[in-house]
């Protein structure tokens, strides 16, 4: 701080002494104009008031031929001088109009006041230009700084999003194929019980009219011309027909009506497994209802080969018969 100042001082000083010197040139030049030579004068001599020889002469005009006046000690000299010729002085060249100075712009005085003035002013406008430029510079990095954590926050948002989807995916997936086979375990069980089920009722059935139904013997006491009036068995068929399918196993009917007899037609509807899922009477010549109950039941039971239609009908005959 103390070099500047000293360095502006001296600036200072060095333009006051150059403006002196100029101003002191200017003096030297107007008064060297003014005082001009009588002898390089150029032009006629004019005398204004009264003179005795511009009298004589009428015109105001001094003699050029005229002698000029001598002191009395000074006559011998002159007489003396007048006997050597002198010879004439040669013309004066004219002397040339001395050119007027040029006038030089005055620049104000510097104080050392105005110096430290103008020094602060500066000072200040380049703080302000640096505390602008900071404050722009803080502001670009701080919108840059804001941008890129917005980006990094989109990003990490956009990522977390996918990754919830992924799982959210992943876990819908494994749940449905959890029910999935959590279903065909279920069926799986569902038949083997079902197969299980009707084998048993089938030898059940089967154990119980192994003499009604295929071989049953009538009362040893009957006729054999004309029968008893009442028997204690009978004997029957049964034909099943649904589409091309083949009998897988056709359930036999019990006779527990001994007193009765006829075919019935049983309607039926399979799935695509085999299975009957539906049975009804379509026509009968008896009206037993044992023996219409009994053909219903083991319609039902009965099974048939898988087919790729899910509701194919047929039908399966039963012919009730007394021995």
């Amino acid at each position: 701080m103390k070099s500047e100042r000293k360095r502006k001082t001296t600036a200072a000083v060095l333009s006051l002494c150059i403006h002196a010197a100029l101003i002191a040139l200017l003096a030297i030049l107007t008064l060297t104009a003014a005082q001009r030579d009588p002898q390089d004068e150029d032009g006629i001599p004019v005398l204004l008031g009264d003179n005795a020889d511009s009298d004589q002469r009428g015109g105001g005009l001094p003699d050029p031929t005229a002698a000029e006046p001598v002191a009395p000690e000074e006559e011998s000299q002159t007489e003396t001088a007048e006997e050597i010729p002198t010879p004439p002085a040669p013309p004066a060249p004219p002397a040339q109009p001395a050119k007027p100075a040029k006038p030089q712009p005055s620049e104000p005085l510097i104080t050392q006041k105005d110096e430290a003035s103008i020094a602060a002013e500066r000072s200040r406008e380049e703080a302000k230009k640096r505390e602008a430029e900071a404050r722009r510079k803080a502001e670009a990095e701080a919108k840059a700084k804001a941008e890129a954590e917005a980006k990094q926050k989109a990003e990490a948002k956009a990522k977390a999003e996918a990754e919830a989807r992924r799982k959210a995916e992943e876990a819908k997936r494994k749940a449905e194929e959890a029910k999935r086979k959590a279903e065909e375990e279920a069926r799986r069980k569902a038949e083997e019980a079902r197969r299980k089920a009707e084998a048993e009722a089938a030898a059940a059935v089967s154990s119980r009219v192994s003499g009604a139904f295929v071989a049953s013997k009538g009362s040893p006491t009957g006729n054999a011309n004309a029968g008893a009036t009442t028997g204690t068995g009978g004997i029957g068929t049964a034909q099943a027909k649904v589409g091309s399918r083949r009998v897988t196993y056709l359930a036999k009917p019990s006779y527990t009506d001994q007193t009765s007899e006829g075919t019935i037609v049983v309607s039926i509807i399979v799935n695509s497994a085999g299975r009957v899922t539906s049975a009804s009477i379509q026509s009968a010549t008896t009206t037993s209802a044992a023996l219409r109950n009994a053909a219903l039941g083991a319609a039902r039971q009965s099974t048939f080969s898988a087919g790729e239609s899910n509701a194919e009908s047929g039908t399966i005959t039963y012919h009730f018969k007394l021995r």
